[in-house]
C-alpha cells in the first residue's frame, strides 16, 4: 500500500498525513490492517516511512512533487518529471501493444496521443 501525496510545486505534505489518528483510520478503512494493528504500523510509518505488517504487507509513504530539495523525514520522494518520462518512454516502447487501446484516463490518453504523433519528452528523440 502506498500512502501518497502529489504536489505540483514544492515537496511538502499536509499535516493530516502526519497525524496518527488520520493514518490509523486510513490504514483500517482501506483494509490494510485491523484496527488493533494500526497504531504500531503508524508508528513505523512516521518513524521510517515504511512498515510491514505480520502478513508481509508493506506500506510506504511516498511524495510525488515537482520541486524541492528533499522529502520530509520518512517519506520517499519521486520527482513528477520522472513519472512523466517513464510514462512517455513506456508509451513509445509499447506503442504496438497499446496503439488500439482506448485510454479513458485523460492524462494518460494525452500522453498516448503525443506519442502517436511522434512527440516525446526525451531530448534525444526530439533531435531526430
Amino acid at each position: 500500500m502506498i500512502v501518497a501525496e502529489v504536489k505540483q510545486g514544492r515537496a511538502q505534505v499536509n499535516p493530516g498525513s502526519r497525524n496518527r489518528h488520520v493514518l490509523a483510520a486510513a490504514l483500517t478503512r482501506f483494509g490494510c490492517c485491523k484496527s488493533a494493528a494500526a497504531p504500531g504500523l503508524v508508528q513505523a510509518l512516521l518513524q521510517d516511512g515504511r512498515a510491514r505488517d505480520d502478513t508481509g504487507h508493506v506500506i510506504r509513504m511516498v511524495l510525488f512533487a515537482s520541486r524541492g530539495e528533499r522529502a520530509p523525514q520518512g517519506w520517499h520522494w519521486v520527482h513528477l518529471d520522472h513519472v512523466f518520462r517513464f510514462l512517455d518512454e513506456y508509451l513509445r516502447v509499447e506503442r504496438g501493444v497499446l496503439g488500439g487501446v482506448d485510454l479513458r484516463d485523460r492524462a494518460l490518453g494525452w500522453l498516448s496521443l503525443l506519442a502517436k504523433c511522434g512527440l516525446s519528452l526525451s531530448p534525444k528523440d526530439r533531435e531526430s
